[in-house]
């Protein structure tokens, strides 16, 4: 089952992101087709597109710079840049197929300045520096781009992929 995958998913390679990730079910996907395909994607998102973070009872709105050197520039509702490697997008993005997070069974985003969720996308999405929470504005773009979809009105705020492979 490490291998196999079901008719239409889209990352076929021997490259296992379930084993870093959660365990597997068709947890196998092409890290290095998905990255690029994001690239490309966040490279050509209009400068000055606005967006909203998830939770609708907090939201706040931020507008997209543009995108240089593997990573995307946002600047926040406050006016402050904030610079969020493609990784952040990729190891969402993994997770996600990895634990299968789809309607029925999607993800908690676990958005805190505190210690995040264990296991929510939050920590997920900080990568190995841990520090910086990007989630907030990370799913956003995500939807935008129609990866996944944002449930902001539960408590607490869950995503899921936008299709099932």
């Amino acid at each position: 089952m490490w291998d196999r995958h079901p008719a239409g998913c889209p990352w076929k390679c021997g490259f296992n992101i379930g084993m870093l990730w959660a365990p597997p079910r068709h947890s196998t996907m092409n890290i290095h087709n998905l990255t690029a395909t994001l690239s490309a994607q966040l490279q050509n998102l209009p400068h000055g597109t606005l967006l909203h973070t998830p939770d609708r009872r907090r939201a706040r709105q931020f507008s997209i710079l543009g995108y240089r050197a593997d990573a995307l520039y946002v600047q926040t509702q406050g006016g402050s840049e904030i610079r969020i490697p493609l990784q952040a997008f990729v190891r969402t993005l993994a997770h996600m197929h990895a634990s299968e997070a789809v309607a029925p069974r999607p993800s908690v985003v676990g958005s805190s300045n505190q210690e995040p969720v264990l296991g929510g996308l939050c920590a997920i999405s900080r990568g190995v520096n841990g520090e910086t929470r990007w989630i907030t504005y990370v799913l956003p773009v995500l939807q935008h781009l129609g990866w996944v979809h944002i449930d902001g009105e539960q408590r607490p705020n869950i995503a899921w992929m936008a299709r099932t492979y």
